[in-house]
């Protein structure tokens, strides 16, 4: 994901978190295997949650999920909003696509728009409205009713834009059956392949950026030892946080975990609809004068809970850690809080996969955090 410049990850994580408007009203599905059989039809927001997401049925309203693979086949009426590993969604959506995944797929037909965030994005949809990519390596295909933008290290274009396109990539090509209807703008270090057959009937304008220099042992030990001191300081702060709770708030840190672990599953669905409702909730009372106040409480507590969802997650692996390899200290805290502290933020700082370890502790620690204020949920 380091080609993609800031702006546009920004622009997809606010679409993503900030253009979502689950209903009220849903159906909780849990589990390490989650499966919606074909013919099975949900009439409400389906919140869909485990290591495996398979939904073959209908969706009479919303989909939001999370998985480690997340499949998609039934016919959804809402928006499908999910997080996972490898992502497919392969049949008819009436509302929007919001996607963030290593592996994304969009096929079949997007009535409204499609925002994706993945290491590898491909879509041979057939979309609505536009489409909004950040990625290492896009595929965009099929047909895209209005505009299309996107970075990439590499980007390739074999279907029809029906709007401009905007793209900022390594390589850009246009294959043979690449259609654009209004203008095309983009950064690159040379000139967009194009195949013949392609086609671009508005302007093209080719923004010429220098090529990434190669990094030299020198800057890259350097780059190497920046990256590890930071990861050591963050290791650091979370460490003495959490031995904190666990000296002087031990019975709120326990209390969490043993509500996270209780249910793992229910807590990661509800932590990931606080991670999306908050933020709502917060403009919503921003609008209005009167609401300020609140609006700016929320996010408060919003940030903290997100600052502590990762730590209550790695105290919770510890303790099970400990019960399952380190009998005598099963009942100790402070062992629970060092060795879940030290592993998680070990696998946080894994290149390609750590964001997501990061990511799933995050949400699961905030529903622990939920469930601590709703005890009689679980």
């Amino acid at each position: 994901m380091k080609h993609a410049p800031a702006y546009f990850v920004f622009a997809l994580c606010a679409s993503l978190m900030l253009s979502a408007t689950p209903a009220l009203a849903f159906v909780i599905r849990n589990g390490n295997t989650v499966n919606v059989a074909k013919g099975e039809t949900i009439n409400d927001t389906l919140l869909a949650t485990g290591q495996n997401v398979t939904i073959d049925g209908d969706v009479k309203g919303d989909v939001i999920c999370a998985g480690q693979t997340v499949t998609i086949n039934g016919v959804i009426d809402g928006d499908v909003l999910c997080v996972g590993q490898n992502i497919s969604v392969t049949n008819s959506v009436g509302g929007s696509v919001r996607a963030l995944g290593q592996s994304v797929q969009i096929s079949g037909t997007v009535a409204k728009n499609v925002t994706v965030l993945g290491q590898s994005v491909t879509s041979n949809a057939a979309i609505g409205g536009e489409m909004l990519f950040a990625s290492q390596r896009a595929s965009i295909n099929g047909q895209t009713a209005r505009s299309v933008g996107g970075a990439a290290n590499s980007i390739s274009i074999d279907g029809r834009i029906g709007g401009s396109a905007q793209f900022k990539a390594e390589s850009l090509t246009l294959q043979k059956d690449a259609a654009i209807s209004g203008d095309l703008v983009y950064s690159s270090p040379g000139v967009a392949a194009q195949e013949s057959g392609s086609q671009v009937r508005g302007t093209i304008t080719h923004n010429v950026v220098a090529p990434a220099a190669p990094a030299n042992a020198n800057s890259a030990q350097q780059t190497t030892q920046q990256y590890a001191v930071k990861k050591i300081q963050g290791l650091a702060v979370s460490l003495v946080v959490a031995l904190i709770l666990a000296f002087f708030f031990k019975r709120l840190l326990q209390k969490t975990i043993d509500l996270m672990l209780a249910r793992p599953g229910h807590a990661f669905g509800w932590g990931l609809l606080y991670l999306i409702l908050t933020p709502i909730i917060a403009i919503a009372f921003a609008i209005t004068l009167i609401g300020i106040p609140v609006a700016l409480i929320l996010v408060f507590l919003y940030i903290a809970a997100l600052f502590f969802s990762r730590i209550f997650s790695a105290v919770a692996i510890g303790k099970k850690i400990t019960q399952a390899y380190w009998k005598s200290k099963q009942d100790s805290l402070i062992w629970q809080v060092i060795i879940g502290v030290v592993l998680m933020w070990i696998l946080f700082a894994i290149p390609a996969i750590g964001w997501i370890i990061s990511g799933v502790s995050l949400v699961w620690g905030l529903g622990g955090i939920y469930y601590l204020f709703r005890p009689q949920t679980v």
